[in-house]
């Protein structure tokens, strides 16, 4: 299979690879012979990666390959690069050697302040039974991972075409879903089937990328929150006393050509501060609790709407309660001022105009500097709509970042390979399986005395030396020297 090159140095074009702050790097990982290529060139198109007709691997160190998305809001001014990555069972390798090469990669981009995001975990539906091998790369692959970055994992399953029926796949994938995979899927992991098409494949892609965008709608009692819900596309009840997240009609979300690749968009009506249902400590105590226990500790706010009564001076604590609530969650990419209440009597649009002006030269001008946008709710679903697709539009506001445990282990922590949770859980694992050989008390999980022979036993023995760490780095960790590079 003929592998695209570049014109001028005849090198693929995986191998000129620099990370760029901006690039959506998504790894493709899992066992040899499983896929990864495969589906990386139905993505792309064409033939970017060279493929294995066998269980041989042709994939030996991880691959980058840039790949041209279609037209997108997702994508706008963004590269998209599929990793293509040796298996743990490769055929020329080690595990311990794959793992540090992987390790290595990703500790490569993280330290080039680029993010992967999301992963792809690749499994092969036309194999019988999950062997030792098999097991050993999904759980490395999890250590690898770490619990929170398990969300953005899409769990995909191969070959159905060699199945002898789909009934069996559907019975294997029920075994994936409910034993091997269930921790992930638990933590938000989502399984797809790749048929071998483009369109599946970019559906995985999607799947990865895709995320929440949760915009809450805060201001004082009577200003017009949920009123702005309504108009955007929901019926609420006014007087809000709680915290009412609202799912967009998706309908109403591509008429506006406002596509995001199936995340779902959610407006947040909130209690009004000022309220007459409580002191407004207790009201911002009550958005960010609610908000978190709906959507987890690690919420991403897409932005968030501030609405106020154009008519009125902004709250006594207007900046105090909008630093919290900013501080609160990760790294809300826009602030939208909406002013509310303009009203259609035209004798005192003038005065209301000047009002505006006094909100952004004086108490909205420092908001605006850092990037705030202003915005007016007059009540119509047009004017409603501008201010979510505002956040919509933020292009650092597109997809979701996901940093890998082992990045953090390796360049944060300054550790070692041998020393991460994926090199400690490898090392235990081929402990376990040479213990397991030489008592001859063989699991079904496990390859008989048999299929291994001497070489392959002193293999196994040489990793899990490979995957000790040396005494005298350990004496250096001690004494706070940090540890020399991965080459």
């Amino acid at each position: 299979m003929k592998v695209k090159v570049r014109k001028d140095t005849g090198k693929p074009m995986s191998m000129e690879y620099e990370p760029m702050l901006n690039d959506i790097i998504i790894p493709v990982m899992g066992p040899s012979g499983v896929g990864k290529s495969t589906f990386i060139n139905y993505l792309a198109g064409e033939n970017v990666v060279r493929v294995g007709h066998d269980m041989q691997s042709c994939t030996t160190q991880p691959q980058p390959i840039v790949v041209s998305p279609p037209p997108s809001i997702l994508f706008r001014d963004r590269r998209l690069v599929l990793v293509d990555t040796p298996g743990f069972d490769d055929t020329f390798a080690a595990e311990s050697e794959i793992l540090d090469r992987i390790a290595s990669w990703l500790a490569h981009v993280y330290s080039a302040d680029t993010k992967l995001g999301g992963l792809i975990y690749l499994h092969d539906i036309s194999l019988p039974r999950m062997k030792g091998t098999s097991l050993r790369n999904l759980e490395v692959f999890k250590k690898l991972c770490g619990d929170r970055a398990l969300r953005s994992v899409v769990l995909g399953t191969t070959k159905w075409t060699e199945l002898e029926s789909h009934s069996v796949g559907e019975q294997r994938l029920t075994e994936l879903r409910d034993k091997y995979w269930l921790e992930m899927i638990e933590r938000g992991s989502i399984v797809h089937n790749f048929d071998n098409t483009q369109q599946s494949a970019w559906d995985m892609v999607d799947s990865v990328l895709a995320y929440d965008v949760i915009i809450p709608v805060i201001g004082v009692t009577g200003v017009g929150k949920s009123q702005h819900e309504v108009v955007v596309g929901d019926d609420l009840q006014s007087c809000t006393d709680k915290v009412q997240p609202v799912i967009i009609n998706p309908i109403l979300v591509n008429s506006r050509k406002a596509s995001y690749h199936g995340r779902r968009l959610i407006v947040v009506d909130t209690p009004g501060f000022d309220s007459t249902f409580g002191d407004d400590s207790t009201t911002l105590k009550e958005i960010v609790e609610n908000l978190a226990a709906k959507y987890g500790p690690d919420i991403k706010i897409g932005g968030i709407i501030h609405l106020h009564d154009v008519n009125l001076r902004p709250h006594h604590d207007f900046h105090k309660y909008l630093d919290k609530i900013c501080e609160l969650f990760i790294e809300p990419r826009m602030l939208i001022l909406g002013t509310t209440k303009w009203g259609g009597d035209g004798t005192r649009r003038a005065e209301r105009e000047r009002k505006l002006d006094s909100l952004t030269n004086h108490y909205w001008s420092k908001l605006i500097k850092d990037g705030a946008k202003i915005c007016r709710f007059t009540g119509s679903q047009d004017s409603a709509w501008m201010m979510v697709e505002a956040i919509l539009d933020d292009k650092n506001n597109l997809h979701r970042t996901e940093v890998l445990q082992i990045q953090e282990e390796l360049v944060r922590a300054k550790k070692l390979v041998p020393d991460t949770e994926a090199g400690q859980h490898l090392r235990y694992s081929l402990d376990q399986l040479l213990k397991t050989l030489k008592s001859k008390e063989h699991s079904t999980d496990s390859p008989s005395i048999e299929t291994l022979n001497p070489a392959q036993i002193a293999g196994i023995r040489a990793q899990i030396k490979a995957l000790h760490i040396p005494f005298s780095q350990r004496v250096l960790r001690f004494f706070g020297v940090p540890a020399p590079k991965n080459k």
